[in-house]
């Protein structure tokens, strides 16, 4: 949950990214990936991105591979 540097949080204090970033690294170190919740970030958006990586990853190496 990350609500508490998310784009409707005004009020932002520098220790929540700090907080945030550790968690952050954490899971990454630890797992390899993380779940990001309450980011602020409409759906709609998210939706376009995972569409766009998905065309992105289905294209032939050697294209992908210009983009290293």
């Amino acid at each position: 949950d990350i609500s508490c540097i998310s784009l409707q949080n005004v009020d932002v204090a520098y220790k929540n990214y700090e907080t945030i970033g550790a968690k952050l690294c954490e899971a990454l170190s630890s797992c390899g990936f993380a779940y990001l919740s309450n980011h602020g970030i409409p759906e709609r958006t998210v939706k376009e991105c995972v569409n766009e990586s998905e065309k992105f990853f289905k294209l032939p190496s050697d294209v992908k591979m210009k983009y290293k």
